[in-house]
């Protein structure tokens, strides 16, 4: 018995040794309010520090301490749950948060007869979640804490949100409201699988990746740095690299330009020479030979044909070659796009097109607000190539009922016009590579006799790119495949003065 009785002591003893190491503060008591056991942490609180070591009461403790309690008494005295919840406690000058947790002490029979209470000191850990919250709030990058989705293959599927900060809303349009614990394929049905197929990899092996890439539902380009916090989920911090694609596509434009405008005029030059000769000679030979059979004179037509058509092409390399600053003034763009409607609608009602012109005279005060500074005989080459490339669109979608639509409308700085058609449109792929030299996007949806009826080697809209940027304006591409393309013409509003 008596090696019994050392034994409890000793767990006794070993008990307060640990308590009295914790860093929390641990204090039992029982329904009289009287402090049965406290540790040594709890003078950290006490302003009076020459109480005896073994009793306390609860008017020695901090006045915020000692109202938790007796608000906990109820909870777990009589209904036998824990109660817990942060407290601001003041004392020796110093401003602290803690956690507070009281739970009941029970006897063998079930009985609440004492309490525990553990306080934690959790001052640091508040201020750390709030400065982490200010930062999570303020920060200029888009963050998205991300959950896999898989199915019973284990394969992955879909993403689930889990969290979003204010500037993933800026930067997609998407609230956090309508994200929160919902998959991504649900809100956007049209994601792109190599998303889930980089951000799987991420949460299965825990490896970071960066990367960019385009998401066609969102109509953006994205740097993303994504990491893994535990398996199965994934974070995304990410930025809109939209506008610097742009920029690089549009520094990559321009040194082919410079490259192309030097060779282009010097190439063209040489190659009329060479079909002049080429024209000259079969001309010729049909002149002087009286006994060539049926075959032979149809060789003949067709090296003309392709003579005519090859001089155009060299034609358009002229006109690139000259796309430079001329001779201005203020025209009227009304009258402008009207004259070309004279010509173009005719035209395009033989290919049962519509042609149809349209203003937002809402936009604009009077006549004189439809003036612009330009070079009347470019800007009419770019809207006639604009037209003709949109009616080249309709008839690759093989559309019965095709419309062109031209929209005259203005913002503060710029007249705008917009090259609506309903054609076969293009992908993103095909968009990025729109503007580059002898690119055509008309090989991909015709076979080789169907092209015959479309006449284009990828340089009109390089030209009508050149002479807009040559203008100091814009030419914008919004377009879907199988849904049509618009093109937006931005053209500064005045860039000379005008008398009036």
């Amino acid at each position: 018995m008596k090696n019994s009785k050392v034994s409890e002591t000793e767990k006794l003893i070993n008990l307060e040794i640990i308590l009295n190491n914790i860093p929390d503060i641990f204090i039992r008591f029982d329904r009289d309010y009287n402090i049965l056991f406290f540790n040594q942490n709890i003078r950290n609180l006490i302003e009076n520090q020459n109480l005896d070591n073994k009793n306390i009461s609860f008017s020695d403790l901090p006045k915020e301490l000692s109202d938790f309690l007796k608000t906990a008494y109820n909870c777990v005295f009589n209904e036998g749950r824990n109660y817990e919840n942060e407290i601001l406690i003041e004392y020796k000058k110093n401003r602290k948060i803690f956690g507070v947790r009281v739970i009941p002490e029970n006897t063998n029979i079930g009985e609440i007869f004492n309490a525990i209470c553990i306080c934690r000191d959790i001052t640091e850990y508040r201020e750390y979640k709030q400065n982490y919250r200010a930062l999570f709030e303020s920060m200029l990058d888009g963050f998205a804490l991300h959950e896999m989705m898989y199915d019973e293959n284990g394969e992955a599927v879909d993403y689930k949100f889990l969290l979003v900060n204010p500037a993933f809303e800026k930067l997609t349009g998407l609230k956090k409201e309508e994200v929160l614990n919902k998959r991504v394929l649900d809100i956007m049905p049209d994601l792109e699988k190599e998303w889930i197929v980089i951000y799987d990899t991420v949460a299965r092996t825990g490896k970071s990746e960066r990367f960019e890439m385009y998401s066609a539902p969102l109509k953006k380009y994205f740097e993303v740095a994504a990491y893994s916090p535990r398996k199965g989920q994934f974070a995304c911090i990410f930025q809109d690299v939209t506008l610097k694609k742009y920029f690089e596509k549009e520094v990559i434009i321009n040194d082919r330009l410079a490259a192309l405008g030097q060779l282009s005029f010097g190439i063209a030059h040489e190659f009329n020479n060479i079909l002049a000769i080429i024209k000259g000679n079969a001309q010729l030979l049909s002149m002087t030979c009286e006994n060539l059979d049926e075959e032979q004179r149809e060789l003949l037509k067709t090296i003309d044909e392709q003579v005519i058509r090859a001089a155009d092409i060299s034609g358009k390399m002229m006109n690139f070659s000259a796309t430079r600053p001329a001779a201005r003034k203020n025209e009227n763009i009304v009258d402008v796009i009207k004259e070309i409607m004279i010509i173009q609608k005719n035209y395009l009602m033989m290919d049962n097109i519509e042609l149809i012109f349209e203003i937002e005279k809402e936009k604009f005060s009077d006549d004189q607000d439809y003036m612009v500074f330009i070079d009347v005989n470019q800007i009419k080459l770019t809207l006639i190539n604009m037209i003709m490339n949109a009616r080249d669109a309709i008839i690759m979608k093989k559309n019965t009922d095709g419309i062109v639509k031209i929209i005259l409308t203005k913002d503060e700085k710029n007249i705008i016009i917009k090259i609506q058609d309903n054609g076969i449109g293009m992908d993103e792929k095909m968009k990025e590579k729109l503007f580059t030299p002898f690119y055509t996007t008309k090989g991909a949806f015709l076979q080789d006799e169907e092209l015959e009826n479309i006449k284009g080697v990828g340089l009109n809209l390089l030209i009508c790119w050149t002479i807009i940027k040559i203008h100091n304006g814009q030419i914008i591409v919004d377009s879907e495949l199988n849904e049509g393309t618009t093109f937006t013409i931005k053209l500064p509003y005045y860039i000379k003065p005008i008398n009036r």
